[in-house]
């Protein structure tokens, strides 16, 4: 019974360790995964902002050679209508920069968080393990104070004293 008692107390330490480990271990996995779609939206971001920079550059081109083929010049009205689209160009492609560095600090943030738990999985683990240790001494402990002792027979341990007289 006693080796039952043991056994379940290690399988406790053991199950409390190994769940830490494998919680740590995902949450690390997370974590990684988080930094490379950190990577990801930041290249994305950069990407799309060139070609949003690509096409607004394509029909600026398109639009000077159409006023120029129309014979108009490049004053007044023409002008600041080339300089609206080359503003407007430049303010989407600012906003898709800071929308993936958004989303680049969002998944930063996550696997910082997936680290913590890292972290925090493990504390847990050593935590249970220890209390399932000391929840197994203490059973054992209190088994052996509530076991019977090995003792003689009562009949051995207080023999009645005989009288030669018969009494």
């Amino acid at each position: 019974m006693e080796a039952l008692a043991i056994a379940g107390t290690v399988f406790k330490v053991v199950g409390a360790l190994s769940a830490a480990s494998s919680a740590r271990d995902s949450a690390n996995y997370n974590a990684a995964l988080a930094e490379r779609n950190a990577g990801i939206a930041t290249q994305q971001a950069a990407a799309d902002e060139a070609q949003l920079r690509r096409t607004a550059a394509m029909r600026q081109g398109a639009a000077r050679a159409a006023y120029g083929a129309a014979g108009v010049t490049l004053e007044g009205s023409p002008l600041d209508v080339l300089q609206a689209s080359a503003s407007a160009a430049e303010y989407d492609a600012l906003n898709l920069r800071y929308r993936g560095e958004l989303r680049s600090m969002g998944y930063a943030d996550e696997a910082a968080l997936n680290k913590s738990k890292a972290g925090s999985a493990m504390t847990a683990g050593y935590i249970n393990a220890g209390a399932a240790l000391f929840g197994g001494a203490g059973n054992y402990y209190e088994t052996q104070i509530n076991k019977p002792k090995n003792r003689a027979p009562v009949e051995d341990r207080n023999p009645t004293p005989v009288y030669q007289d018969g009494f």
